[in-house]
């Protein structure tokens, strides 16, 4: 596909149920480019074991040609959710204390 003027059809993230919805399986360059990141990352994170993913390689023999791997729309999902940052609760007002508070404490 290379040099072909085809784009890439990403899937979008649903406010619905946080998910990515249209491709059920993408590639490590897919992940990568959907979220930004380089495709080093992603394969780091399949490799430890932080993104979930299936090699879909015709080996079966360990370091006998790179693997291909596919990652389910559902395992990214659960992946970015768990990496999503919240926004911290708001502050509890301090409770300052009053002229008349501070003088009947004095007395």
């Amino acid at each position: 596909m290379r040099g072909s003027s085809a784009q890439l059809v990403l899937p979008y993230i649903s406010e619905a149920d946080h998910g990515v919805h249209t491709a059920p399986w993408l590639t490590i360059r897919e992940v990568a480019r959907l979220i930004r990141v380089s495709r080093d990352t992603v394969e780091r994170w399949v490799r430890t074991g932080q993104l979930e993913a299936v090699d879909v390689s015709r080996t079966t023999r360990p370091g006998a040609r790179r693997a291909s791997w596919r990652i389910s729309s559902r395992s990214l999902a659960a992946f970015l959710d768990q990496r999503a940052t919240r926004p911290p609760p708001p502050p509890t007002p301090s409770r300052r204390a009053t002229r008349r508070e501070v003088v009947d404490f004095i007395k």
